[in-house]
């Protein structure tokens, strides 16, 4: 993974450290958390999930004055 590749120079940080920086977040990656995890009581994909769960994470960083880069790269994952 991720953590795998940084090794000792990869550190977790609290989103409130970031706050006045820009951040590159990945959309690809955060499209797919939100397809898979956003669902309608019967378990059916919620309508427009990937926008609403954009939105709302874009919204909070924002607030915490994160300034969000959104990068589109690559081929979109396979659903």
């Amino acid at each position: 993974g991720l953590w795998d590749l940084l090794g000792v120079t990869g550190r977790r940080v609290e989103v409130e450290a970031l706050g006045n920086r820009r951040v590159a977040v990945d959309a690809s990656i955060w499209i797919v958390q939100f397809i898979k995890a956003m669902r309608q009581s019967d378990g059916s994909v919620m309508a427009n999930a990937h926008l609403l769960g954009m939105f709302r994470r874009l919204c909070k960083l924002i607030y915490m004055k994160v300034k969000p880069v959104v990068v589109f790269d690559g081929a979109a994952p396979p659903f």
